[in-house]
C-alpha cells in the first residue's frame, strides 16, 4: 500500500513537472518597455481537427490585480473574417497600447480579469494552415469586384427562417462555416486548459467585436452542446458579450440607406439605391443564394464608399480618416518580438484563403444561437458605438428586439435606463440575463474609443450588476 502511494505522489509530481515545462515553453520574453510589463505567454498551439497541419495562435494574461481567488477568463475574438486579435491588445482593451514601444493602458480589461487574445480562424494574424501565403492586410474583407446593378432587384413578398448549420465544414483545412470554427476553438480550448489548469476554476466570458457577433455566440453554444456530453472537465462558460456586431445580415442591413441619409453622407437618391440593394440581398438570403446576398452588400458598401468620399464606416467622425495599423504590424514584424511571442519565423497577416472559405457564411444569421443561451442562463452583454456606421446601434436594434426567448416581453417592456458616468455616457436595456448597452461617443472599435466607460461596463457585467 505505502508503495502504491509513493508511486501516486511520484506520477503526480512528473505530470506537474510535464505540466511547468509545458508552460514555460509559452512564456513571453522581454518587450521594448520603460515600465514592468506584466508577464504573459504566448505561441501555437496546434488543432488537429483536419488532416492539414495548422495551428492557432494566442497571448494569455493573468489578472493584473485580482479581486478574487479564481478571477474570470475575457477570451477576446476580432472580427473580419480574418481580423487578429492583436487589434484589439494593441488598439482597444489589452494591458498595453503599442507606438514606438509598448505603452501601458489604463483602462485594459485585464486589470481584474485574466485575458485571453485569439487570432481566429486559422489564416488570421499568427494562426496558419501549413504552407499558405499571406497579406497583411486586416480590417473587414469587402471586395470592389462583380458589382450589381441595383436597377436589376427582385424584391421578396416575404422572408422565413432559414436554416442554421451546425455540422463542422473544412476546405484544405480551413473552416468554411461557424460550426467548423467553434469546433477548432474548442479543441484550443481543451489544450489551453490543459497547460494553464488553474484556468478550469475561472468564470469564462467569450467576447469579440464585428464579425464576431458570428463568432461568438456560435461558439457559445456548442461548448453548450459539448459540455452536455461530457462527464468529465466542462468548459467553465457563463457569459458572451458583443460589441458592434455583424450578427443578422439580413436584419441588419436594412439599416444602412435611412442611417446614411439621417447623417448627410449620401443624397435621397443615392440612398433609394442603397436600400434597393439591401433589398436585393435580403432576397437573395431567403433563396439561401449566399454569393449573390454578399455581391449585393458588397456593391452597397462600395456605392456608399464613393458618393460619400471614403467616410470612415466605422466611425462617421472620422471624415476619411482611416485607421493606422503600422506601428502595430512593424512590431509583429519584427524578429525580436516573433521570439519573444515564441511563433518562431511565422508571418504575421492574413490568409486569402479565409475570403474564399468563409464567404459562403458571411450574409448568413447567427441570431438563432442566442434563445438557447439566454434560456439557459448564460449571461449576454451586447454594446454598440453610436458612429458605426456598418455595426452599429440602429441595425443591431431589430434583430436583438426578436430574440424569442423566455423573457422577451420582459426584456422589450424593460426601461431603458440613461448610464451616467463623470457624464452621460450612454444607455443600457436589461432584463434578467440580457443586457444592451448604447455607447455615446463611440465608433466600430468602442473599447478604443471609449476606454474608461468600457471598461466599467464589462467590470459592471462580470460581477453581475451587484
Amino acid at each position: 500500500m505505502l508503495f502504491i502511494l509513493i508511486a501516486a505522489v511520484y506520477a503526480l509530481a512528473v505530470q506537474k513537472s510535464i505540466l511547468a515545462d509545458k508552460r514555460d515553453e509559452y512564456k513571453v520574453g522581454e518587450l521594448p518597455a520603460d515600465w514592468d510589463v506584466p508577464p504573459s505567454y504566448a505561441g501555437l498551439i496546434p488543432i488537429p481537427t483536419t488532416k492539414e497541419q495548422k495551428s492557432i495562435f494566442f497571448w494569455y494574461f493573468e489578472a493584473q490585480v485580482p479581486l478574487e481567488d479564481n478571477p474570470p477568463l475575457i477570451i477576446w475574438l476580432q472580427g473580419g473574417p480574418g481580423s487578429s486579435s492583436m487589434i484589439g491588445l494593441f488598439y482597444e482593451m489589452g494591458p498595453f497600447f503599442i507606438n514606438e514601444k509598448i505603452e501601458k493602458n489604463p483602462n485594459t480589461w485585464n486589470k481584474h480579469a485574466a485575458m485571453l487574445f485569439i487570432d481566429n480562424p486559422v489564416g488570421t494574424g499568427f494562426s496558419f494552415v501549413q504552407d499558405n501565403p499571406k497579406s497583411v492586410e486586416d480590417l473587414d474583407y469587402i471586395a470592389t469586384s462583380d458589382l450589381i446593378d441595383p436597377n436589376t432587384a427582385i424584391f421578396h413578398q416575404k422572408c422565413l427562417a432559414y436554416e442554421r448549420y451546425d455540422k463542422p465544414n473544412y476546405k484544405n483545412g480551413y473552416p468554411t462555416n461557424q460550426a467548423a470554427v467553434a469546433n477548432d476553438l474548442i479543441y484550443f480550448l481543451d489544450e489551453f486548459y490543459t497547460i494553464f489548469p488553474e484556468q478550469k476554476e475561472s468564470r469564462l466570458y467569450v467576447t469579440g467585436e464585428s464579425y464576431a457577433g458570428k463568432y461568438v455566440p456560435a461558439l457559445a453554444y456548442h461548448i453548450h452542446k459539448v459540455n452536455q456530453k461530457r462527464q468529465d472537465f466542462k468548459i467553465p462558460l457563463v457569459g458572451v458579450g458583443i460589441g458592434n456586431g455583424l450578427t443578422d445580415p439580413i436584419t441588419q442591413i436594412k439599416y444602412h440607406a435611412p442611417l446614411a441619409l439621417a447623417l448627410g453622407l449620401v443624397s435621397h437618391k443615392v440612398a433609394k439605391d442603397i436600400e434597393k440593394l439591401a433589398e436585393l440581398a435580403i432576397h437573395y438570403i431567403c433563396r439561401f443564394d449566399w454569393e449573390n446576398a454578399l455581391k449585393a452588400r458588397q456593391t452597397l458598401f462600395n456605392i456608399f464608399k464613393t458618393e460619400s468620399g471614403s467616410i470612415n464606416w466605422y466611425d462617421v467622425r472620422k471624415s476619411s480618416t482611416q485607421y493606422d495599423r503600422e506601428p502595430m504590424l512593424s512590431f509583429l514584424d519584427l524578429e525580436s518580438t516573433r521570439q519573444a511571442i515564441n511563433v518562431g519565423d511565422h508571418a504575421y497577416g492574413k490568409d486569402p484563403n479565409i475570403d474564399i472559405h468563409m464567404r459562403d457564411d458571411i450574409m448568413q444569421s447567427a441570431a438563432s444561437y442566442f434563445p438557447e443561451l439566454l434560456d439557459n442562463g448564460y449571461q449576454v452583454l451586447l454594446y454598440q458605438g453610436q458612429f458605426d456606421f456598418r455595426d452599429g446601434v440602429w441595425s443591431n436594434s431589430e434583430w436583438i428586439e426578436h430574440i424569442n426567448w423566455k423573457h422577451q416581453k420582459k426584456y422589450l417592456n424593460a426601461d431603458r435606463q440613461i448610464w451616467k458616468q463623470e457624464q452621460v455616457a450612454g444607455y443600457y436595456t436589461r432584463f434578467e440575463n440580457l443586457v444592451r448597452f448604447e455607447l455615446l461617443n463611440a465608433g466600430h472599435l468602442a473599447p478604443g474609443d471609449q476606454g474608461l466607460y468600457t471598461l466599467k461596463m464589462i467590470e459592471e457585467f462580470l460581477l453581475g450588476y451587484k
